[in-house]
């Protein structure tokens, strides 16, 4: 083998490191605090058969973390939550920028 083929392999090799390297990755979310506000018990009486309703109003912080190189930009959305594949509810995140 000749030094070039050497030269070439390493650069090669250490390009495929760094592209390795600086594959975009999914972000990181973490619960910081789940506030309960408000729990209400009530009746649907709109059909024949009474149907009980639980409202529950609750405030969670999230952390969101980026292992990227490149920046990600968050704004505020719209989250479904789900429980065994069935929608209970959307709810409204907003951003609000957070620092330790």
């Amino acid at each position: 083998m000749s030094l070039v083929q050497i030269g070439a392999g390493l650069v090669i090799g250490g390009a495929g490191v760094v592209l390795y390297s600086i594959r975009p990755r999914e972000p990181v979310f973490g619960v910081l605090s789940i506030h309960l506000k408000g729990f209400k018990l009530r009746f649907n009486t709109d059909s024949l058969i009474p149907v009980a309703v639980i409202d529950v109003e609750l405030s969670i912080s999230i952390k969101v973390t980026n292992p990227n190189v490149a920046p990600i930009e968050y704004s505020n959305s719209t989250m479904c939550i789900y429980y065994r594949d069935s929608l209970l509810g959307q709810a409204q995140a907003s951003l609000h920028p957070f620092s330790f």
